[in-house]
């Protein structure tokens, strides 16, 4: 404990202000997490000991620095260290949570220093390091950066490179890639867009390319795209617009597994349909602003061909080397077909807001819940409480392996406490 505390307190009092140059401007967040995980009691295996609760501490530090000296140019990198205390580490959480291909050429180790017993780690990510060319008829930007598609607010069919998970906390940094990417502007509300991530080493099995356009007809954004990656062909829809005062939106992917392999195309996936292990997924959803309550609601259904609708065989999609494609190579990690996340923010009063969303698998009937409450403690000062809790029937117990009877009564459960400075 005397070393959590020092650790705090390190941080918090080395805290870099906020120097500005010419066009030169450093910033960041510094956030401070406690937290408690748990697993169910049945995910043991007959004759294992019990998973106990997992105790974690961590401090992060993210540093940005910004250059723009010039109109036409910028330049952006930034850097996120983690000292970490954690105790009764498991790794069970990280089957519900999406694989991330590494779209980067080369990289740092992920951690500068772990102690033996594991207990303190010092994880850190080198996470932007990109140039941008604003030229009048063309934007490119060359390097480490962050690539978002699509316009599904929590599932998203769309976004293969670096997607998010349903109940990740820190949603406001994605994972940063290495790419080339290049925007044409087409009108005041139009482009077309076009890239290419860079795999491990720069190889082109690991690497992956897109093209991109988006365009504004009848008062609706409409994207189409394409995208190869880990040898999959992925056709994209997205549509975005306003209906009677909500926000809608839809997103939808047909994805091709290993369609530049010949040989693997006519192997059957594990449903036995003759196209192997293709996907179709789909998103679409919508919200409201209650201006006079301070109140969002929202609501989005998602529907996942590559899912499983008996609970029994769920695990048997992420078994490695034996499950579908769509689980390593495309970030898909819900194990079922057809879910509804439905929820609301609302400012309760002035600087303490709340938010609740739930995660409902419709087959099953189980459910991910989500609470949050936000306190604006000073400027660019907030305190957060909040939880990630899986409810449904739960497994039970093989002797070599666990048997499903519900998806979110597999899921581990979080309660937390957060402190997050911005400069």
């Amino acid at each position: 404990m005397r070393i959590l505390f020092a650790l705090i307190l390190l941080f918090t009092a080395t805290l870099p202000a906020v120097e500005l140059a010419e066009g030169l401007t450093l910033s960041g967040w510094d956030k401070q997490y406690v937290g408690v995980s748990g697993m169910q009691e049945n995910m043991t295996f007959d004759g294992s000991e019990p998973y106990k609760p997992q105790e974690l501490v961590q401090q992060s530090l993210r540093l940005r620095l910004f250059y723009k000296p010039v109109d036409w140019f910028s330049a952006e990198t930034a850097w996120q260290v983690s000292p970490t205390i954690s105790r009764n580490p498991s790794t069970m959480g990280a089957l519900f949570t999406p694989s991330l291909n590494d779209y980067r050429i080369t990289d740092f180790k992920d951690t500068l220093f772990t102690t033996r017993d594991g207990i303190l780690s010092f994880p850190h990510s080198f996470d932007r390091l990109n140039v941008t060319f604003s030229l009048p008829f063309m934007d490119i930007f060359v390097g480490r950066q962050a690539i978002s598609f699509g316009a599904a607010k929590f599932l998203n069919p769309t976004d293969v490179f670096s997607p998010l998970s349903f109940q990740d906390i820190n949603r406001e940094e994605k994972v940063g890639v290495d790419a080339v990417r290049v925007k044409f502007p087409i009108g005041d509300m139009s482009e077309l867009d076009a890239g290419y991530l860079f795999g491990s080493d720069g190889r082109f099995s690991k690497s992956a390319a897109f093209v991109r356009g988006k365009f504004a007809l009848w008062e609706t954004d409409f994207t189409l795209m394409l995208v190869e990656y880990q040898y999959n062909l992925l056709a994209g829809l997205s549509l975005e617009r306003a209906i009677g005062g909500a926000g809608v939106w839809l997103d939808a992917a047909y994805t091709a597994d290993s369609i530049f392999k010949e040989s693997e195309r006519t192997s059957p996936g594990m449903h036995g349909d003759i196209n192997g292990n293709d996907n179709f997924r789909l998103s679409a959803g919508a919200d409201y602003n209650f201006a006079d309550a301070n109140l969002v609601l929202f609501g989005e259904y998602h529907f996942s061909l590559v899912g499983e609708l008996r609970p029994s065989q769920y695990l048997e999609n992420i078994w490695p080397g034996v499950g579908e494609n769509a689980y390593s190579d495309s970030g898909v990690y819900l194990l079922g077909q057809h879910y509804l996340a439905v929820g609301f923010t609302w400012e309760i009063v002035p600087l303490l807001n709340g938010s609740f969303q739930t995660l409902v698998n419709l087959t099953d009937g189980s459910l991910l819940i989500s609470p949050r409450l936000e306190y604006s403690v000073a400027d660019d000062l907030f305190w957060d409480i909040g939880a990630s809790i899986g409810a449904g029937a739960t497994a039970r117990k093989g002797r070599f392996s666990t048997i499903p009877r519900s998806e979110f009564g597999l899921y581990p459960y979080t309660v937390y406490t957060a402190m997050r400075l911005y400069f």
